[in-house]
């Protein structure tokens, strides 16, 4: 009887032993696997996420970038496609490769309106009452003026005798600034004023005197 406590004591003792051992071991394995499989599962997911985030993020980079660099690209050339085809247009224009072309006028200075004048030979024409008079020698002017891309206004003094023509120089020095151009002589017209006392002296040093009608300026018409 003694022996057979003694051997029933034995083997509960080395279940117990044995419950032990395999409840120390699986939570040991457990431990370990759990582990394992994060490590595993973190691997596997890092790369899987950052293949597909890539891929994601390359497509919407590229599309982005293409938007991005197209309006920049757009705004660059048509910025500088305006700025040549403004130019080459002025160019093609003032040498007759458009049509007729057209000649870019500017506005002098005053010393560059005198210059032209000076050179001019308009006022050498000799003046007759019936085929060349004062609407002529303005008209020729300002035509010679344009060829030399010379911004010039028809200008026509109206006084109760008749009516004058002269010319006028918008300078970028002086403001407007009024020639006689049978002469080269300067005007400086006024309402109100007699025409004749409006007009600086000649380039002979020659001054003008008062006509034998009534020139006192009522009306000055500026003609671009």
């Amino acid at each position: 009887m003694k022996t057979l406590l003694i051997i029933v004591i034995a083997i509960a003792v080395a279940g117990a032993g044995g419950y032990f051992s395999y409840t120390t071991a699986y939570s040991t394995a457990l431990a370990a696997g759990t582990t394992a499989g994060q490590e595993k599962g973190y691997q596997t997911g890092y790369t899987a996420g950052q293949e597909a985030g890539n891929t994601t993020g390359y497509a919407k980079g590229k599309v982005e970038g293409q938007t991005a660099g197209q309006k920049a690209g757009y705004d660059s050339g048509y910025t500088k496609g305006k700025e040549e085809g403004y130019t080459n247009g002025i160019k093609d224009g003032t040498t007759g490769k458009l049509g007729e072309g057209y000649v870019v006028l500017h506005n002098p200075t005053l010393a560059e309106a005198k210059e032209f004048l000076a050179q001019d030979p308009i006022d050498k024409v000799p003046y007759n009452e019936l085929t060349y008079v004062c609407t002529h020698y303005a008209r020729d002017v300002i035509n010679n003026a344009v060829k030399k891309g010379i911004r010039t206004a028809y200008v026509e003094i109206r006084h109760p005798g008749m009516s004058h023509s002269i010319v006028a120089f918008e300078t970028i020095d002086k403001g407007i600034v009024y020639f006689e151009p049978q002469y080269d002589s300067e005007v400086r017209p006024a309402l109100g004023k007699k025409l004749w006392e409006c007009m600086l002296p000649k380039a002979d040093g020659a001054v003008f005197t008062a006509p034998n009608y009534d020139d006192t300026i009522n009306d000055i018409l500026i003609i671009w």
